[in-house]
């Protein structure tokens, strides 16, 4: 084979190589999500959310009140805060 056909191997190979690695970075990312989604589901599991489960329908869930100049957001089994224009203060975690 001439030059020319070595040539358009080696790029041929080194396309073949960007698209394995491109196939193995999406298939990372895709195991990086469903690894956080495992372990989202093992924290509610062992969250105390009542013996029935009866509050678990509230995780991840926030709710907000407008009291005089202040917002107060509390977000279920994770935090409060209370702002005020564009500052936050943190009440807490639950």
């Amino acid at each position: 084979p001439g030059e020319a056909a070595v040539e358009r191997e080696k790029s041929i190979n080194e396309m073949e190589l960007i698209e394995v690695r491109n196939q193995h970075n999406e298939l990372e990312s895709q195991k990086r999500g469903l690894v956080k989604d495992r372990e989202d589901v093992e924290a509610k599991l062992t969250m105390d959310v009542a013996e029935d489960g009866a509050f678990l329908a509230l995780h991840d869930k926030c709710f907000t009140a407008n009291i005089q100049q202040y917002t107060y957001e509390l977000c279920m089994f994770k935090n409060a805060h209370q702002k005020e224009g564009s500052s936050s203060t943190n009440l807490g975690e639950w």
